[in-house]
Order: structure tokens, then sequence, then C-alpha cells
């Protein structure tokens, strides 16, 4: 009889599981926010790579262009203004 009373006093003695279940819960909760960590630190080196990619792309690009960018632009534009301008000069508004 005695024996199951000890038994019996182990099993209401709780005192220490609180302790156990939050070392337990932080252990997780470390590794989560560690793995959050890694994932933010791959989508800004892939966010990187991308942009020196772009980068790169317009380097070759600019450099292959016989002209430069802006003067190709710009000499674009004027022509599509010249085509068009008798449109916008022939556009009337009513004053009221």
């Amino acid at each position: 009889m005695q024996h199951y009373t000890k038994f019996r006093f182990a099993i209401k003695n709780n005192r220490g599981a609180t302790a156990i279940v939050v070392a337990i819960s932080l252990i997780i909760l470390i590794g989560f926010l560690a793995f959050a960590v890694d994932i933010g630190h791959l989508f800004v080196a892939r966010n990187q790579l991308q942009n020196a990619a772009d980068a790169a792309a317009l380097a070759g690009a600019s450099y292959l262009s016989p002209q430069p960018q802006a003067e190709v632009w710009f000499g674009f534009s004027k022509t599509k203004v010249e085509e068009n301008w008798s449109v916008f000069t022939s556009i009337r508004v009513p004053m009221r």
C-alpha cells in the first residue's frame, strides 16, 4: 500500500511539467525562426541575382546598340509625334 501512495503522489506532482513544455516549445520556436530567416535570406539573394542579371542584359543591349538608348527613344517618339500631329491639332475642345 505504501508503494501505491508513492506512485500516486508522483502522478499528482506536476510542478516541473510546465518548465519541460516551455523548454520544448522554445526549441521548436527557435527552429522555426531560424528557418524563416534562412528563407528570407534566400529570397533576398534571389532578388539580388535577378537584379544583376537584368543589369547585365541592359548593359549588353546598350553595348550592341549602334546609338545611345536615349537618342533611339527620342527619335522614335519624335517620329510618332510628327506622324500624328494632324490628329492632335484637329481636336477642338469647346470652352464653356
